[in-house]
């Protein structure tokens, strides 16, 4: 027998996983999913509250004048471009507010930082010294 070695066999707790728990990425996906959809709605809502309120001009740029042939009838849409271009910008803010939420229900509710057998890190104030 070594002597940094024992006879005795500690029991094994429950192995650390580095992986979320299934249901919080279950939820992530249902965000992932959730978001463009928002994306998309949001964006036909700010095109009718624009067109009523007038708010912004849409550049001329952004029209769809030619159409796309591979959409078809979709394609021929005058308000494409700019329906795409807002359902990106309004999915991403979507996903990033819900990602905030996210985090703050898994700071609630989520596994503790130190386990019972962890120490905190100890807060050291070095000196400054001169030379």
């Amino acid at each position: 027998m070594g002597k940094y070695s024992s006879s005795v066999r500690q029991a094994q707790g429950p192995k650390k996983t580095t992986e979320p728990h299934a249901i919080w990425r279950g939820i992530g996906f249902v965000f992932f999913l959730l978001a463009p959809i928002l994306g998309y709605f949001g964006a036909l809502t700010l095109i009718q509250l624009n067109k009523v309120n007038g708010w912004y001009r849409i550049p001329s740029g952004l029209y769809n004048t030619e159409g796309v042939e591979m959409l078809g009838k979709l394609g021929q849409d005058p308000l494409l471009f700019v329906k795409a271009l807002l359902t990106v910008i309004l999915a991403f803010l979507f996903f990033a507010l819900m990602q905030f939420v996210s985090f703050m229900l898994y700071g609630m509710f989520g596994p503790k930082r130190y386990g019972p057998l962890d120490v905190p890190p100890v807060a050291i104030r070095n000196k400054k010294k001169s030379r």
